[in-house]
């Protein structure tokens, strides 16, 4: 039982003694909020091509009480639904 206390203190010991993960620039805000924008703007204007132009092809949509949609194809199919 003690190697196994002792193990766990030191995984607690090093992980907290990592720094703090770094804060977002104004640079990436501004970057975050564009995409944002762009997105809303796609939307708005039913341009779902482009909308779903920014998920990987493997991409995956959980919506809630519905199966997933998997696939940048079939999540604009979705979207124009």
């Amino acid at each position: 039982m003690r190697p196994v206390v002792g193990v766990a203190a030191g995984v607690l010991l090093v992980a907290a003694c990592q720094p703090p993960p770094a804060e977002l620039t104004e640079q990436d805000r501004a970057a975050l909020e564009q995409v944002i924008d762009d997105v809303a703007r796609n939307l708005e204007a039913a341009d779902f091509a482009t909308w779903a132009g920014r998920f990987s092809q493997d991409a995956v949509i959980y919506s809630p009480n519905a199966p997933a949609i998997r696939g940048r194809t079939v999540i604009q199919e979705w979207g124009e639904s």
